[in-house]
């Protein structure tokens, strides 16, 4: 007895670029035991279906449903989520958090079960991606780990300007904003740098030094333009400078972070 078999082709991978459901899941990066250089304690780590990726870094857990709201409210109206994913921790189930999927026209809020963090995969992928940068990114520049937020930061704007074959070989950026990104502030984070020193750096005399000696720790936003984000040890503050000039990397070794002044 012979029978025909046949086979229906296999639909075709999703690329996230659905027109009718678009989802937003988030987690928390809690670094509660090591607290930064600005007081900041926690860090939740929201990504979209585009695969695009924004980070906060804060003190408290009370904030997390003002951040939500500053989240969705900088998404644009094409890629705002219709349904939102978290794990099942406690701070996720506040009627504050629950009010601000309703201002933003979210249609339903979903939360994993109980050790079951797979349901959540792509926010715990993130959160873990951030992880093995922060300890690769401070392991070789030496950097002292109150600078965590910096590095997430830095991984984070990284993370959208790479290009991913879920994406057809474009980046997260691009998928949201329809241009490239800019690459031109990356540099490798602690590489020593020089800065021109500004009007509060300068001392007033004919031979002072016109530049300032510091660390590189990412890229920011100053006076509505891109920044470059460095850290002077000698004055304990961070500037944000349009030009910076890399120095060698022989000159690392005069900078190394002794002291970390903590914020209060």
């Amino acid at each position: 007895m012979h029978t025909n078999i046949t086979r229906n082709q296999a639909p075709p991978a999703s690329t996230g670029q659905t027109a009718t459901v678009r989802d937003m899941s988030f987690d928390l990066f809690n670094m509660s035991k090591i607290t930064n250089i600005g007081g900041n304690k926690y860090c939740p780590a929201f990504i979209d279906n585009g695969r695009y990726a924004t980070a906060v870094v804060h003190a408290t857990k009370n904030e997390i449903p003002e951040i939500f709201d500053r989240v969705l409210s900088q998404t644009p109206a094409c890629h705002k989520p219709t349904i939102v994913k978290s794990d099942n921790a406690r701070e996720y189930h506040t009627q504050q958090l629950r009010e601000v999927p309703k201002k933003h026209n979210v249609e339903e809020q979903l939360h994993s079960n109980e050790h079951q963090q797979f349901q959540n995969g792509r926010a715990e992928k993130l959160v873990d991606s951030f992880d093995r940068k922060i300890r690769g990114m401070l392991l070789r520049s030496q950097i002292p780990l109150e600078f965590w937020g910096a590095v997430v930061l830095l991984a984070t704007d990284i993370y959208n300007c790479m290009p991913y074959r879920s994406l057809g070989m474009e980046s997260p950026h691009h998928h949201r904003y329809h241009k490239q990104p800019d690459l031109s502030f990356f540099r490798a984070f602690g590489c020593a740098t020089v800065v021109h020193r500004g009007r509060d750096f300068v001392e007033h005399t004919k031979l002072a030094p016109r530049g300032e000696l510091g660390v590189y720790l990412g890229v920011g936003t100053s006076h509505g333009r891109r920044a470059f984000i460095v850290y002077s040890a000698r004055t304990s503050r961070a500037s944000s400078p349009k030009t910076m000039r890399k120095k060698a990397e022989g000159w690392l070794g005069q900078l190394r972070l002794t002291q970390v002044v903590t914020k209060g």
